[in-house]
């Protein structure tokens, strides 16, 4: 018989829409039932198709990694969509890689199967209807960088009091400059003081205006992110906080600044547990709101976690206690966290991930940014610090190879000889040796971005020095990444600088000179989230699954103790019986005045020496 759990959800794809109610139950056999954990690999760029998947529950993320080995969002999927149909008539290589964000269920039609089908009931494949795409494009982010499962709460900018009062400066400019124009005699002048007039008011107008509008403020139902960006010096600084790292916000009017109550705004103040995480928001359009979106969102992002756990126990234990009324138990313990098509799924997603070949193995050995063997990214220096450091290496190995050709050639005065060759010969020795330097230096300086961990490698040649730092990516509290000036921001090389729980300003680990330092920072945000979930889900199943083995017992002993092997739960309680109550107590006998209270009773053999007794009262 077909199961309904699985024709309920393929029956409105409108690749099967031409299907009888026949076919359907045909069909319907040959899909398999999978279930990824947060963060599992559904299928991966550069592997063979091997069907069509249908997201039932869930959500993934579709990522495509280009010739620069850069990974780009370029779609998404959620509940009732669909892909890779063609890959059910044809051999093919997937194009991208689908990554299920947060746990879902997933049916799967393999090729296999549906061949076997066809020879089976040819008369299906006729009926089939097939589309090119039935998934839908990720809708255009509000930000940059922001993540396929997140919702922007709040996007703001500093107040427009900032910008306005400093407009005072060109307006008294405009003033002072017009009035010289009147007071010049020549036309010529007149017209230069006049067109100054508009032409530096403006200018600085529009600095100040661009110097606004490029700051901004995200808040968003996971995290807290700042964009600073300075004209003058280029320097741009992204900083990001974490919701759940957030744990006191403040919101401060500046209580000497008439404006600020004028105009309602004032300062944020966000603490983390460590002090180089905090993060200061100044001109803050109602600063007392944006405080209470910022508690409200964490506390409803809380109840909805506890919210989603009580649904899924709720549902757990009544797939256990179910039989109770009328069947048997199932025996053994009960497992709630897979079924063998989802482990045998789930297995297969990450041999196929495990499997994979490194997506750096077929690059160059200058390249910057690639993909181990263990699916954890590696980031080296920029190309231009290796550029830097190697051009004095190579001036004087040019310099030394430049004294031997002269001196070979007859050019150098013979009595100079006798030092352009030596000195010829050590500087190209020293210039290779300084080469090799270089190029170890920078090519064993990594940071290693993995699901659990962040690791900084420092290393130099000859065992100089060896520096391995590792932190874990649980107790990343914030990240911040920065660039400035010209030069860095025409390569897009900077800094990006990592603050732990607990941690002090200075105790930063930092990637130094790293390119895309924005990007970066992007994926360190997007592997704590995702090992945040993973970690969640697994204490959930955990705790999920004790519940199962307590539930499973108490199931087995209703059942053991039932005369006919079955429960039934309608069946009339037992009769209670009521107590006897208690027989009266015993009064205390009343004292005869014979003796006083309090005094032992004399032994009248030797035994009392050595006997005690507390005597009758």
């Amino acid at each position: 018989m077909a199961n309904p759990f699985i024709q309920s959800h393929i029956k409105t794809l409108p690749i099967f829409a031409r299907l009888t109610p026949e076919q359907l139950d045909w069909l319907t056999e040959a899909f398999q039932v999978l279930r990824f954990d947060s963060g599992k690999i559904v299928f991966q760029q550069g592997r063979p198709t091997q069907g069509m998947f249908v997201v039932v529950d869930g959500r993934g993320v579709l990522t495509q990694t280009g010739p620069d080995s850069v990974e780009r969002h370029t779609g998404s999927l959620s509940d009732n969509q669909y892909i890779n149909e063609a890959a059910l008539f044809a051999e093919g290589v997937e194009f991208s890689t689908l990554r299920v964000t947060e746990a879902s269920v997933i049916l799967f039609l393999s090729r296999q199967r549906l061949d076997v089908l066809f020879e089976l009931h040819p008369e299906i494949e006729p009926n089939l209807v097939v589309q090119q795409h039935q998934f839908q494009p990720a809708a255009k982010p509000s930000f940059p960088g922001q993540r396929a499962n997140e919702t922007a709460l709040m996007i703001f900018r500093r107040h427009p009091w900032v910008f306005l009062r400093r407009t005072w400066l060109p307006v008294l400019l405009m003033i002072v400059l017009l009035l010289l124009a009147s007071t010049m005699p020549a036309p010529l002048l007149i017209a230069a003081f006049t067109g100054l007039a508009f032409v530096l008011p403006g200018g600085m107008m529009l600095y100040f205006y661009l110097e606004w509008h490029n700051d901004r403020v995200v808040i968003t139902d996971q995290r807290v992110i700042r964009e600073e960006r300075v004209i003058t010096t280029l320097r741009t600084t992204v900083s990001e906080v974490p919701l759940e790292r957030v744990h006191e916000v403040n919101a401060i009017l500046p209580p000497y600044d008439p404006f600020a109550r004028l105009f309602n705004y004032g300062a944020i103040f966000i603490k983390t547990a460590g002090d180089a995480g905090n993060v200061t928001l100044t001109f803050v359009p109602n600063p007392r709101q944006v405080q209470e979106v910022i508690f409200t969102n964490r506390k409803r992002y809380q109840e909805l976690a506890e919210q989603q756990q009580r649904v899924a126990i709720r549902g757990d234990i009544e797939k256990i206690l179910g039989p109770i009324i009328g069947a048997k138990p199932q025996s053994g313990p009960m497992s709630l966290s897979t079924t063998p098509d989802t482990a045998a799924g789930a297995s297969a997603a990450v041999d196929s991930a495990a499997d994979a070949p490194p997506l750096g193995a077929t690059l160059l050995q200058f390249q910057t940014r690639y993909v181990n063997e263990k699916g954890e990214t590696v980031y080296r220096k920029h190309i231009a610090i290796w550029w830097q450091h190697m051009s004095l290496p190579l001036l004087l190995i040019a310099g030394s190879l430049i004294a031997l050709v002269l001196t070979f050639i007859n050019v150098i005065e013979p009595s100079l000889r006798a030092i352009s060759i030596p000195g010829g010969l050590a500087g190209l020795a020293v210039g290779i040796i300084g080469c090799f330097w270089v190029d170890w230096d920078w090519r064993n300086d990594m940071y290693i971005v993995g699901d659990r961990t962040v690791t900084l490698i420092h290393r130099r040649p000859l065992w100089l020095q060896n520096q391995n730092d590792q932190v874990l990516l649980s107790q990343v509290d914030s990240v911040v990444a920065s660039s400035g000036g010209l030069f860095d921001n025409l390569l897009g090389m900077g800094d990006v600088r990592i603050s732990l729980v607990g941690g002090d300003k200075g105790s930063e680990k930092v990637f130094e000179r790293v390119p895309q330092p924005e990007q970066i920072q992007a994926e360190i945000s997007s592997r704590q989230a995702r090992t945040k979930a993973q970690i969640e889900e697994v204490d959930t199943r955990r705790q999920r699954e004790a519940i199962a083995e307590y539930l499973t017992a108490y199931h087995e002993t209703l059942t053991r103790n039932s005369p006919t092997g079955v429960i039934n739960a309608s069946a009339a309680p037992p009769p209670t019986v009521n107590p006897a109550p208690p027989a009266a107590p015993v009064p205390r006998p009343l004292r005869d005045g014979s003796r006083p209270p309090g005094v032992p009773r004399i032994l009248p053999d030797s035994s009392s020496d050595t006997d005690s007794d507390s005597g009758n009262y």
